[in-house]
């Protein structure tokens, strides 16, 4: 029989073994990065329930530099045992090569952070283990199989007393921000900034008589700095009487189970974010996806074993420890606050709001740094700015909710996001935030969604220009798709195959330049309301269009908006994230040169002659 301790005479693998090792391998590889950054923000909750995963950390012996993996590692005793199995592959990976020229490491487990000693197993002693390895996980039988070398195994031991240094992951983060102490921007408001670049997140103390609340709870493993930071503030054992949450993101509730068992308090919701509370399955997390769920959580949970997926569920659920509240009455802890509904970012964010002096804590409704730019995120230019576009359930809805904050004209805005932004240009900045984004219009409740509603592979593109025309004039120009090549130079040529006049039901053929080459496409109008309204469906080889345009007459001309699902075929699923930002620049310049177009000519746009639309010779 084969064992991690003997020479295997020959690779021996069915074709499916040898396909799951390939995938297994460029799986470790390319998402090395990513899956460090998950175990440490989920605290290695993600992990299946009956495995130990780890962190390990060693010494390139060539750079010098640190190198993190993930790793399965296997008790032994006190210490841990790791197999440089390589996925089957006949080399050694490279941590072991690390390990063989300087056998000391840091090893992450769970919440702890340990330094170990590595030594190599004999190959008695290897033979022996390996049996207990295949008891706690039977599909390493297939690495001796693929491979003609023998699989090394490593013990690591923990550091001696005098050298031990295990430190509580909190506390290291604590560390990190002991330069951060909560800052008051408001009277008994006090703001606690987390984190670092994209881990960064606020967190807020707000007194209230004798007593105080906490708002928001930032990523997992933050609760002992939060703690302190809280009795910094109110004394030495010192608890909230309540913890509320402006929703159920990792970024805003990480750390709220541990806070509630440390402090014995439940954690407050609005009801409609009870679901986020415990997801139960990946159809829950369907339900509520928004963009970075669609296009890469679900994708990566739908490739994990079910029991994983179960498990890091159960370990990241807020079930036991949180409670819905009532947003028309009193705030728990806050009797002189009110809650706003601000749903959007997900179905029932909240926002909280003093009168008194007009204080708004706006979770992530609305936040003070642009994360929907790269160059003012790395900056951290402070700017009143909308949620993030890649975590945000309803783009339309959080607009709108951006439009009732700013009612409010608040003096202080403190988000989720960002530096907290006071003084008297607040209210200002905040409306004319929202008159840029377009929210507020006709606004409609925005309830939870229904299973059915959502579409896998599903992509948005919005938008919206004003054009010095009458609406009549604009209607007809886009209505009739014959005119698009004056005005998009992509396109090549676009000709009428459906008889009778311009309407409901209307399809054209048409061609547009892809990567240089002709790709042809159909159009049909699904709604025809002149001039108000145009819905068409678009079919590519490559993808399904659906939405639509509106037409509103203002002051300054038409205001258009477009509205587009964009459902893309086969492996460009994979490609849906560039689709979406090439797609939004595509169409912000189509239409700005139609407002060109239409702007700068005199009088009506002359006829459609019958040779403008040749069509393929």
């Amino acid at each position: 029989m084969e064992t991690a301790g003997t020479r295997s005479p020959s690779a021996n693998l069915s074709r499916r073994d040898r396909v799951v090792l390939f995938l297994e391998y460029e799986g470790n590889k390319r998402l090395r990065k990513l899956g460090t950054v998950l175990y440490r923000l989920t605290g290695g909750r993600f992990a299946p329930r009956d495995r130990d995963v780890i962190l390990l950390t060693t010494r390139g012996r060539k750079s010098g530099r640190e190198h993190t993996v993930l790793l399965q590692a296997f008790r032994d005793g006190e210490n841990m045992v790791v197999v440089a199995a390589n996925s089957g592959r006949n080399s050694h990976p490279d941590w072991l090569y690390n390990l063989q020229a300087a056998p000391t490491a840091r090893v992450e487990i769970k919440d702890r952070t340990l330094r170990v000693r590595a030594e190599e197993l004999s190959a008695e002693e290897a033979a022996a283990f390996w049996r207990r390895v295949l008891q706690v996980a039977p599909d390493y039988a297939r690495y001796p199989r693929g491979t003609n070398r023998r699989i090394p195994m490593i013990r690591l031991v923990p550091a001696t007393p005098t050298e031990s240094v295990t430190v509580s992951r909190s506390a290291a983060e604590g560390s990190r921000n002991a330069s951060r102490q909560p800052t008051e921007i408001a009277p008994g408001v006090y703001c606690l900034r987390t984190g670092r670049g994209i881990t960064e997140s606020n967190v807020y103390f707000v007194r209230s008589g004798s007593s105080w609340v906490l708002i928001d709870t930032a990523w997992a493993n933050r609760g002992r700095s939060i703690k302190e930071a809280a009795e910094s503030v109110f004394g030495t054992g010192t608890r909230p009487a309540a913890i509320l949450l402006a929703h159920i993101h990792a970024d805003h509730s990480g750390s709220a189970p541990e806070l509630a068992r440390m402090w014995g308090r439940p954690v407050y919701v609005h009801p409609d974010e009870l679901p986020f509370a415990a997801p139960g399955d990946l159809s829950t997390v369907e339900q509520y996806a928004n963009p970075l769920d669609r296009w890469v959580i679900l994708p990566l949970l739908r490739a994990m074993p079910r029991r994983w997926v179960e498990s890091m569920l159960s370990e990241t659920s807020l079930e036991e420890v949180t409670r819905a509240f009532d947003p028309g009455a009193a705030v728990p802890g806050l009797p002189d606050w009110g809650c706003i509904p601000t749903p959007g970012h997900t179905p029932g964010h909240v926002s909280f709001f003093r009168g008194s002096d007009r204080v708004l804590i706006a979770g992530d409704a609305v936040v003070t740094v642009n994360l929907n730019s790269l160059r003012d995120f790395a900056l951290q230019k402070q700017k009143v700015s909308g949620p993030p576009y890649i975590s945000t359930w309803n783009w339309r809805a959080a607009k709108d909710s951006v439009a009732v904050l700013a009612k409010h004209e608040p003096r202080v805005i403190a988000g989720g996001h960002g530096i907290p932004m006071t003084g008297p240009e607040t209210a200002q900045a905040l409306r004319a935030f929202a008159d840029r984004s377009g929210g507020g219009r006709e606004r409609q409740p925005v309830r939870a969604p229904q299973r059915e509603r959502r579409r896998p592979h599903m992509a948005h593109i919005e938008g919206e220009i004003v054009i010095n025309r009458s609406v009549e004039e604009v209607f007809d120009v886009v209505a009739d798709e014959r005119n698009e090549p004056r005005y998009n130079p992509r396109l090549l040529w676009v000709e009428q195959i459906s008889s009778g006049p311009i309407g409901r039901g209307t399809r054209f053929r048409a061609a547009t330049k892809t990567m240089g080459r002709p790709v042809e496409m159909t159009i049909e109008f699904t709604d025809y309301e002149r001039p108000r309204r145009l819905a068409s469906l678009t079919h590519l080889p490559t993808m399904e269009i659906r939405g639509a345009l509106t037409f509103e007459p203002v002051p300054e001309g038409t205001r258009m908006r477009w509205s587009w699902e964009l459902r893309p075929r086969g492996v460009m699923r994979l490609l849906t994230p560039l689709i979406v930002r090439m797609g939004q620049r595509q169409e912000e310049a189509i239409w700005a040169n139609l407002k060109q177009f239409m702007e700068a000519r005199e009088g009506s746009l002359p006829p459609q002659p019958d040779e403008a639309a040749p069509g393929p010779v």
